[in-house]
């Protein structure tokens, strides 16, 4: 009875590691030093504020794309969206979107707006996708919501089914937060 006992536990033991280490995809990995970070389940957004740029990791369990938007107003209208994604020869792409609907989104430069992201580094692994960026708290593109240091600043974000790197195709999950810049 006894050696039924400890195997089990043996076995819980080993199964609750395991699911850890694949249930923290690239929450564990390393976020530099002086990074705020928020978690939402499996989804991981850092940043920092440095001048007048913001600096944001994103990450998420997926081979497609991740995306975050800042300030939306209902839905996704308002936010200043960005989207990024590894292709298919290991390169890390960026996007600047704007929420032009409730539930739609599409480039700034379709919107009257300009790119004003710029892509750091971007990873995918069997854990996810991790995109790193900076972009300006204030753009001053109509397109964008301006971002202020310290402000509570809503915050949705979403990501795509694995190995869709099309950013015009649905979430397969989605959530919000809110953050202090």
């Amino acid at each position: 009875m006894e050696g039924g006992c400890m195997e089990r536990r043996k076995r819980i033991a080993i199964t609750t590691i395991l699911l850890v280490v694949i249930a923290l995809p690239l929450a564990a990995q390393e976020i530099p030093a002086g990074f705020r970070v928020e978690r939402s389940g499996p989804f991981t957004l850092a940043w920092r504020v440095a001048g007048e740029q913001i600096e944001v990791i994103m990450a998420a369990p997926t081979s497609g794309w991740v995306a975050v938007g800042f300030g939306p107003s209902s839905g996704m209208r308002g936010a200043n969206i960005i989207i990024g994604f590894v292709d298919d020869a290991g390169n890390a792409v960026v996007e600047d979107h704007v929420g032009h609907r409730r539930t739609a989104h599409r480039l700034d430069t379709r919107h009257g707006g300009r790119t004003n992201v710029t892509l750091l580094d971007g990873s995918e692994s069997e854990a996810g996708t991790r995109i790193r960026f900076r972009m300006p708290l204030d753009s001053g593109d109509d397109a964008d919501t301006p971002l202020v240091r310290g402000a509570l600043t809503e915050v949705i974000y979403a990501w795509g089914r694995p190995g869709t790197d099309n950013t015009a195709t649905i979430h397969s999950a989605r959530g919000s937060m809110t953050i202090q810049l």
